[in-house]
C-alpha cells in the first residue's frame, strides 16, 4: 500500500473523484485493521479501530448514493454538465477550452466572411448590412431575443420591421428568474458593421449596455438580446457617448477606444 499515491493534478473529473475517495476508504480502513493488529494494549482502542474501519464502509456507501441520485448531473462530464446548467437556469456555461483554440476559429469565421465579401464585390459593406437594406438577414449570425425584456413586443417589431431573422426566443419558458440588467451581448466573431447596426437599431430602447461573448455548441447564437449569463466580466454601458458615436460616421478604432476608456459595469 505504501507505492498507492494519489495525485490530485491528475484528478479532472468528478467520478475521479469518486475513484480517489474509494482508494482513500481502502487505504484508511488498511491503515485502522493494521493498527489494530500491531495494538495490544489497550483493548478498548483495538476495537475502536476495527468500529471505525467497519463504519467506513455504509458511510461511503451513503455518500456514493446522494451522489448518484442528488448530484448525478454533476458527476457528468463537463460537456453534459454544462448543458444541465444551461437548461436548469437559463446562464451561459463556459467549458473550459484551450484559449488558443477558440481564438484561432473566432479568426478563421471572420476571415470566412471577409472572403465571402470579396467575392461578392461589395467589399465597402458586408452582407449583413446589404440584406438589412435590401430585405433579408443574412445566415451568418444567428439572433436569440429574451421575452422577459420591458420592450420585448416593440424589439420585435423592430427586428421584424428591419429584417432581422429572430433564430430563438427565450427567457420564460426556461427560467422564473428575471435577468437583473437589460444587456446585448455579442460574440466575437460578429464584425463591425453589423454591430454597430444592431447597437443603432437597438439603442434607443432601455439596455443597460453591451458585452462580448464566445458561441459555442450550447448557446450557438451570435447576438443576444437580452441575456442571462454573459456578464460575469462586466458590460459596456450604452451611455450618452455611445449613442453620439452611433450616430456619427463610427469606425472601428472609434469603438474600441470608447471601449479601452470606459469603465465596464459589473453586477
Amino acid at each position: 500500500m505504501s507505492n498507492q499515491k494519489i495525485e490530485p493534478s491528475k484528478v479532472t473529473k468528478p467520478i475521479q473523484l469518486v475513484a480517489a475517495w474509494l482508494v482513500g476508504l481502502v487505504l484508511v480502513n488498511g491503515a485502522f485493521l493494521g493498527a489494530a493488529v500491531g495494538i495490544s494494549e489497550p483493548v478498548w482502542l483495538r476495537g475502536t479501530l476495527v468500529i471505525a474501519s467497519v463504519v467506513n464502509v455504509p458511510v461511503f456507501l451513503l455518500a456514493i448514493f446522494m451522489l448518484q441520485t442528488k448530484f448525478r448531473p454533476q458527476l457528468q462530464e463537463d460537456e453534459y454538465y454544462s448543458k444541465y446548467l444551461d437548461k436548469s437556469t437559463s446562464e451561459y456555461v463556459v467549458v473550459s477550452k484551450d484559449e488558443s483554440i477558440l481564438s484561432a476559429i473566432t479568426e478563421i469565421k471572420a476571415e470566412l466572411v471577409t472572403i465571402i465579401d470579396d467575392k461578392s464585390g461589395k467589399c465597402n459593406e458586408t452582407p449583413e448590412i446589404l440584406s438589412i437594406q435590401a430585405g433579408g438577414w443574412s445566415p451568418h449570425y444567428k439572433v436569440a431575443l429574451c421575452d422577459y425584456l420591458p420592450d420585448f413586443e416593440s424589439i420585435r417589431a423592430e427586428l421584424k420591421k428591419n429584417n432581422i431573422s429572430i433564430n430563438k426566443i427565450f427567457g420564460q419558458s426556461t427560467t422564473k428568474n428575471v435577468p437583473e440588467f437589460n444587456h446585448l451581448s455579442f460574440s466575437r466573431d460578429v464584425n463591425f458593421r453589423t454591430k454597430v447596426a444592431v447597437l443603432r437599431i437597438l439603442t434607443k430602447y432601455n439596455f443597460d449596455g453591451y458585452a462580448y461573448a464566445v458561441s459555442n455548441d450550447v448557446n450557438p447564437e451570435e447576438i443576444y438580446i437580452g441575456g442571462f449569463g454573459y456578464m460575469n466580466g462586466g458590460f459596456f454601458p450604452i451611455n450618452s457617448e455611445l449613442k453620439a458615436l452611433l450616430d456619427s460616421d463610427v469606425e472601428p478604432s472609434d469603438l474600441d477606444y470608447f471601449e479601452q476608456k470606459t469603465e465596464k459595469i459589473k453586477p
